[in-house]
């Protein structure tokens, strides 16, 4: 048995957590990687921290207005 199931909009969750909690939800983020990675060698390219902190300050002020 797998320890993560998918949720009904696409979003990986641990089965721990799956269904468990109604408060709990999931939002799957996919990233094209040629935004901050070389594709032929998976090394970083110089944008890789401007990225990274674009990513978590959006997923941090989602967060921020889910629970106001």
């Amino acid at each position: 048995s797998s320890d993560v199931c998918s949720s009904d909009l696409g979003a990986l969750v641990p089965n721990s957590r799956y269904q468990q909690d109604r408060r709990v939800s999931a939002v799957m983020v996919e990233i094209n990687r040629g935004l901050y990675l070389h594709e032929h060698d998976g090394t970083p390219l110089r944008s890789f921290s401007d990225v990274s902190s674009r990513i978590k300050n959006c997923c941090t002020g989602a967060v921020a207005a889910s629970n106001p």
